[in-house]
């Protein structure tokens, strides 16, 4: 599959990061601390990108199915600063957002379908095949077949299984 010059971004992890950081040092700093770090996500040779921002916690169709979905989540704290980073974000960047779907789902969506790039620190998307890039390892942007998805998806699973059932398999 040729390397698209595309990428999707996972903005969610951006826009909390910034928002943890201007609440500590004020809201001002929202836009040049964006923009720089967005500087580092964009994988070189990308000529064109998308802000990938999840759908409200409440529309998405895991909360819907499960109800208590990301419920440890809202013990932890929302930065005060998060709904400005988000308009900031909103209102100069393309953004792509789609019904009921998280960033990541966008990421693994457009990847696996060679419509871009997956661009996050997540390694939960290590299980969709398509082009990924990791801005925090010194790595290009790198492929990930098929099988090699589906090895990161069952190995994950296996990790859940030992936790869940330390003493399987005695």
């Amino acid at each position: 599959m040729k390397k698209p010059n595309k990428a999707y971004i996972d903005g969610d992890i951006l826009v909390y990061k910034t928002a943890f950081y201007t609440e500590a040092e004020g809201s001002h700093l929202i836009q040049s601390k964006f923009d720089r770090d967005l500087k580092y996500w964009i994988p070189e040779g990308v000529t064109d990108y998308e802000i990938a921002i999840s759908c409200k916690r409440h529309d998405n169709f895991r909360s819907k199915e499960y109800p208590l979905y990301k419920s440890n989540r809202n013990k932890t704290h929302r930065p005060d600063t998060l709904g400005e980073v988000y308009d900031y974000v909103t209102e100069n960047y393309k953004v792509k957002t789609l019904p009921s779907l998280e960033a990541d789902d966008i990421l693994g969506i457009y990847a696996s379908k060679g419509k871009g790039i997956a661009v996050t620190i997540d390694k939960d998307l290590m299980g969709v095949y398509g082009w990924h890039f990791n801005p925090n390892k010194e790595e290009p942007v790198k492929f990930i077949s098929k099988k090699e998805a589906e090895d990161f998806f069952l190995i994950q699973w296996l990790e859940i299984v030992l936790i869940v059932f330390p003493d399987y398999g005695e």
